[in-house]
């Protein structure tokens, strides 16, 4: 458990300080923090997962990742332009996120702190995803620099969440 959350937090910091020092904060930065973070993400849950004793868990978690993954690749060659495939990126990802923090919840229980610790996580990614929706239904219109801007604030945010878990010392290794 503490490997994978040491992995997710390593990922989220590396891809929130590239984008805090990177000087571009262009579509196509904002495309490949997205699609790093996503990998690295996703490479520490199927870990989990297979090293996890629960196989309906395991399971669902490896599908959705597989989906993402297979979805991110569609979006990524319809030929639309780099802040819509961003966005698009982003709210596939943080719908798959969202419900793995809510299946790790529900598995974890309610009224555990760990439970409640991947409910926090899951809210994060589900503002993440209503903000991107916002965006690409036009209720609100995020440029290049902010839509970068709030994809490296969320990495951050949940770089010190997962990295304060990861070192916690009531936290089972």
């Amino acid at each position: 458990m503490k490997k994978t959350l040491i992995l997710r937090a390593a990922t989220a910091a590396v891809v929130a300080i590239a984008i805090t020092f990177i000087q571009s904060h262009s579509a196509l930065v904002g495309l490949v923090a997205v699609l790093s973070f996503a990998t690295g993400i996703l490479a520490a849950e199927i870990w989990q997962a297979l090293t996890d004793e629960d196989r309906r868990a395991r399971g669902s978690i490896i599908r959705m990742a597989a989906a993402s993954i297979f979805i991110t690749g569609i979006v990524g060659t319809s030929g639309l332009d780099l802040l819509t495939v961003m966005s698009m990126n982003v709210v596939f990802l943080g719908y798959i996120f969202c419900a793995i923090e809510i299946v790790r919840a529900l598995k974890a229980g309610w009224r555990e702190r760990a439970g409640r610790d991947h409910l926090v996580v899951s809210a994060v990614h589900f503002l993440m995803t209503a903000l991107f929706v916002c965006n690409l239904t036009g209720l609100i219109v995020l440029g290049e620099v902010p839509a970068v801007g709030f994809f490296g604030g969320y990495a951050a945010i949940l770089a010190v969440l997962w990295g304060l878990r990861a070192f916690d010392p009531k936290q089972p290794s």
